[in-house]
């Protein structure tokens, strides 16, 4: 698969899209104007606890507040002095922001934070060593597990080896989780002798947090027309491919299409090859995605009909899902057949184009009015296009 990062400079901001063999599956505009806070790690300090709904309010930045849920074992570190377990008012302790604020809802917190390298994620709270589900490789998992597990046994945290450690030499991961483990003591460190409201951490920039999130093999390339983003990745280190791109007579932007790109991201209706096509509606609880037959022409045999377009339409929406980022509940009514066994191979097609989402996709099952229901992970919010981006 050729698999390509395209950055491009827009009005107020960059434009940043994902192409898997010249299709993209994912896109994103960064504004200049936006303050980014997803993944911050803060001294965090504890407002309000609303017993009634489990939570509480931690106060991050002077006037804002993040909602931290209660429930399941907290192992937060406490800042404060404390002859209890128990997190009570006015308590400092550390969190990281892991969701942005939406709507009229507060950003969400974890005491649980990370920190995040090129092949492994240390998370505390956690415990023992842990691997992407991607990886299949059982001796492998066997050595790293064997390795690590004499190290770093009975520490405050767990160990996530990612996908991309397949692609290094073993010393390279030991390598990354000793500087992490050094990093995690130097912040708690450190963190015990600041006031509440200190950034502890703050994340990488959002766009390079992309480019890194995207880099997997030294088959990747990565495209921009911005030279100090150039220069940031080059500096990064990835093996592969990166492309400054100059053309005055046609700009970077339009070379990949990206106006008619985040026109369709814009776009209610989408239209399928078969001449079908989807329509998606957000609502405050969920996203609503409907498959219609539209100018396709149904034939004789409607049931073969009607299971074509619903295939199309599986890996379409799957890769609206990614492109659009959209998140939480998501309730797709596809075209009805009378056949089981057809609703059982739309299931199964769905499952797998969702299993290649970088972002955890849950495809549940079809409800008992045949509406097939699909969850999928929560961090940034769906993408937005202004007007007079390009």
């Amino acid at each position: 698969m050729n698999r390509k990062a395209v950055i491009s400079k827009v009005n107020n901001g960059t434009a940043y899209a994902v192409f898997y063999d010249d299709k993209a599956v994912k896109a994103q505009i960064f504004y200049n104007d936006e303050k980014n806070i997803l993944g911050n790690i803060y001294v965090g300090y504890v407002k309000d606890i609303v017993k009634n709904i489990n939570c509480a309010f931690i106060e991050y930045s002077n006037g804002s507040k993040a909602y931290l849920q209660l429930s399941g074992k907290l192992r937060p570190v406490f800042l404060n002095v404390k002859n209890t377990g128990k997190l009570c008012q006015g308590d400092r302790i550390i969190i990281q922001i892991k969701k942005e604020a939406s709507k009229t809802k507060d950003p969400v917190c974890t005491t649980e934070f990370e920190l995040t390298g090129k092949y492994a994620v240390l998370t505390h709270g956690g415990s023992g060593i842990s691997f992407s589900k991607k990886i299949k490789d059982e001796a492998f998992k066997e050595e790293i597990s064997s390795l690590l597990n004499n190290i770093y046994k009975n520490r405050e945290y767990g160990i996530l080896i990612r996908t991309k450690s397949c692609n290094t030499d073993i010393s390279n991961i030991i390598d990354e989780i000793s500087s992490l483990s050094s990093e995690y003591e130097k912040l708690i460190s450190i963190a015990g002798t600041r006031p509440k409201n200190y950034i502890l951490k703050e994340a990488d920039n959002p766009l390079m947090t992309s480019v890194k999130d995207f880099y997997i093999s030294d088959k990747d390339q990565i495209i921009t027309d911005i030279e100090d983003i150039y220069n940031q990745i080059k500096d990064i280190g990835l093996n592969c491919s990166v492309t400054l791109y100059y053309d005055k007579l046609l700009p970077l932007y339009k070379l990949y299409s990206f106006e008619s790109l985040f026109d369709q991201i814009s776009s209610r209706r989408v239209w399928l090859k078969s001449g079908g096509y989807i329509v998606i509606d957000y609502t405050e609880a969920m996203t609503v995605i409907d498959v219609n037959t539209g100018k396709c022409d149904k034939g004789k045999d409607r049931e073969k009909t009607f299971l074509k377009i619903n295939l199309e339409a599986a890996e379409e929406i799957a890769r609206q899902l990614s492109l659009r980022n959209i998140s939480g509940i998501i309730i797709v009514d596809f075209i009805d057949m009378t056949e089981n066994e057809n609703r059982k191979k739309i299931l199964d097609a769905m499952k797998e184009y969702a299993a290649k989402d970088s972002i955890s996709t849950n495809v549940i099952d079809f409800t008992k009015l045949n509406l097939m229901e699909i969850t999928r992970k929560k961090t940034r919010d769906m993408v937005k296009v202004r007007d007079n981006i390009f």
